[in-house]
């Protein structure tokens, strides 16, 4: 399902290439600086309203308590650092992808 959804171009990357938040030897200094910070950033704003995931050069992010969810300040700060972004179901509950934005 990912990969329907990630299938643009970055940069540095294609969402659609694998790599998980261990393994990083594919990525500058910088951009695992940068991954780090923005999953850190989502997860004090979920504040345990989801679980955050880092995959394929984005972001997933299933809701687990939807009615307490800051849609809008995470979908923001997602939009704000150059993702596109994705709402969808998944066993009946909101599901977040977000992958860097193509050229």
């Amino acid at each position: 399902m990912w990969d329907a959804f990630c299938g643009l171009k970055s940069k540095s990357k294609e969402c659609g290439q694998s790599y998980s938040i261990s393994d990083t030897s594919s990525l500058s200094d910088k951009e695992v600086k940068s991954v780090h910070d923005l999953r850190e950033s989502i997860e004090l704003i979920v504040s345990g309203t989801a679980i955050v995931n880092t995959e394929y050069g984005g972001f997933s992010i299933e809701v687990i308590d939807p009615p307490r969810f800051p849609y809008g300040d995470v979908i923001t700060t997602l939009i704000k650092h150059g993702f596109e972004v994705w709402i969808t179901l998944r066993d009946d509950r909101p599901f977040i992808i977000a992958c860097i934005k193509g050229d």
